[in-house]
């Protein structure tokens, strides 16, 4: 198919190119992404000695569809491509999401995100919700403004493992949520892909945004009281 030709070839995407555009940007803002994205970035798998697969620099975001071989064109383009992982200048992963201003709904996505980033009510214990560590406004010209938030994980990436866990699991989902009712806020699409989690305390190196692969894990190390978070943005 075209676009796995694209990406075979050594090229970006077509909505990888607007990441590619904005490294430099976020670099004067403290933040840095992968090598795929740095302006001058040559394919480590162009002259052979590798395969795209074993390569870091090959994955993109819809990689689900390189490592499983399911493609589709519609997909490849548009998945996923409103958000992309990058390093903050203290050596914390963190995730962008980018917004564009001129949509009504970012206003309130915005509105509702920072409500519960606020400083009285991120170190409420019932507030589960998705934290906005920075908010990172339009480059000159753009329309485009970025939310950073904490790298996180489908919650299902760890398998549970005692019946503990998954009764803390529980409530704490239940917790959030009710927390939102109180506030007035309405999740409105509250589902199992939309419930992320920290997956940091259980391993010592996390896995890659776009992966889910797990490398190194801490052997037997689980923590039942580990916070999940419910992705209202």
């Amino acid at each position: 198919m075209a676009s796995m030709v694209v990406i075979e070839n050594g090229d970006l995407l077509a909505a990888e190119i607007f990441w590619r555009d904005h490294y430099s940007f976020f670099k004067e803002y403290g933040y840095t992404l992968r090598r795929r994205y740095e302006p001058d970035w040559s394919a480590s798998w162009i002259d052979g000695s590798k395969k795209i697969y074993d390569c870091e620099d090959g994955i993109f975001p819809l990689v689900s569809a390189v490592f499983e071989r399911v493609f589709s064109p519609g997909l490849i383009s548009m998945q996923r491509a409103f958000l992309i992982d990058a390093t903050r200048s203290d050596g914390t992963y963190v995730m962008l999401k980018k917004l564009d201003v001129t949509d009504p709904a970012t206003a309130n996505e915005l509105a509702i995100g920072q409500l519960f980033s606020s400083p009285e009510l991120i170190t409420d214990s019932r507030n589960h919700c998705v934290p906005i560590l920075d908010v990172i406004q339009p480059k000159n010209g753009s329309n485009f403004a970025f939310i950073v938030m904490p790298l996180l994980f489908p919650s299902d990436l760890a398998p549970f493992e005692t019946i503990g866990e998954v009764v803390e699991y529980m409530r704490q989902i239940l917790e959030g949520v009710q927390y939102m009712h109180q506030l007035n806020v309405t999740h409105a699409d509250c589902k199992w892909n939309n419930i992320l989690g920290d997956l940091s305390p259980l391993y010592r190196h996390p896995p890659h945004p776009f992966v889910g692969k797990i490398e190194n894990p801490l052997s037997g190390l689980t923590q039942p009281g580990s916070p999940i978070s419910s992705d209202q943005v």
